[in-house]
């Protein structure tokens, strides 16, 4: 039975190491390949390993490109987008689970089928009313549209069922407000979910392109993933290096965020899983 167990263990940990190697693999093709020559990122068969070390990419990239600019603009906007998300979701979720009544559980199943809308069927309208308010090509008009998450708001409220109801009659028995119970005494709880939540949400706007495209026109407002992808015009060849430099230097902040964060993560997924 030991060895079987030994065994099972043993198979588990080189499918999961394998695994995790070939979800690596285009990380490390990417940053690779941004050290590669042009030759070298074409050849056939694939090379590896480069010949030569050319951090000159990185030096054409910043350059030739506004950089330090653009990912200013993608931090506002993921910052912002997630700071005021993680608040309101916190807020919402709560309520959901400690304010119980027939206007609750309707307002929570009108999100839950809002999720279900696809999000192609909601870019014409808000376009149409961002430019209505003045808002089209503006970081606020990226921002406003989807600092509410459904996700958020489920997420932090399958975290708040595990909060015994008698903490919070407790508190109101001493006459602590509302506000001032759910800052002092409910948001410490959450923080773990919060990170979470946080880490998740500046990821999905941080990699957002689709709606920056559509709303930012002018080159200085863009983010950095629509301003990369302007190194893509076809009518110009492609340094593949250059962009590749973009690329790897695109997904720094989100690495770092990750690791600063990541016990927090794991400690929240793995709880909210045991409280659903």
């Amino acid at each position: 039975m030991l060895k079987n167990d030994r065994l099972y263990k043993t198979a588990l940990y080189v499918v999961l190491t394998v695994v995790g190697l070939l979800v690596l693999l285009p990380l490390y093709w990417m940053v690779v390949s941004s050290l590669k020559s042009q030759l070298e990122i074409l050849s056939i068969p694939p090379r590896f390993v480069p010949t030569r070390m050319l951090w000159e990419n990185y030096g054409m990239f910043l350059e030739n490109f506004p950089f330090f600019r653009l990912i200013s603009n993608s931090l506002i906007v993921a910052g912002l987008t997630t700071a005021i998300s993680v608040v309101v979701a916190s807020m919402t979720g709560y309520g959901l689970v400690k304010f119980r009544s027939r206007l609750t559980k309707l307002f929570f199943i009108l999100l839950l089928s809002s999720a279900m809308v696809p999000p192609v069927v909601k870019v014409l309208p808000l376009y149409v009313q961002m430019v209505k308010i003045g808002l089209n090509d503006t970081l606020a008009g990226v921002i406003i549209p989807f600092y509410v998450s459904v996700f958020g708001i489920f997420f932090i409220r399958q975290y708040c069922q595990s909060i015994p109801d008698d903490l919070i009659e407790a508190a109101r028995v001493e006459g602590v407000p509302e506000f001032q119970l759910f800052f002092r005494i409910i948001f410490p709880i959450i923080k773990p979910a919060l990170a979470s939540l946080a880490v998740l949400k500046f990821l999905m706007t941080w990699n957002d392109f689709f709606w920056p495209l559509i709303m930012l026109s002018t080159p200085k407002k863009m983010t950095l993933q629509v301003g990369i992808a302007i190194i893509l015009d076809p009518e110009y060849p492609i340094n593949y290096g250059m962009l590749m430099a973009g690329a790897t230097l695109a997904i720094v902040p989100i690495v770092l965020l990750f690791i600063v964060f990541q016990r927090q993560i794991v400690k929240s997924v793995a709880t909210t899983g045991m409280k659903a």
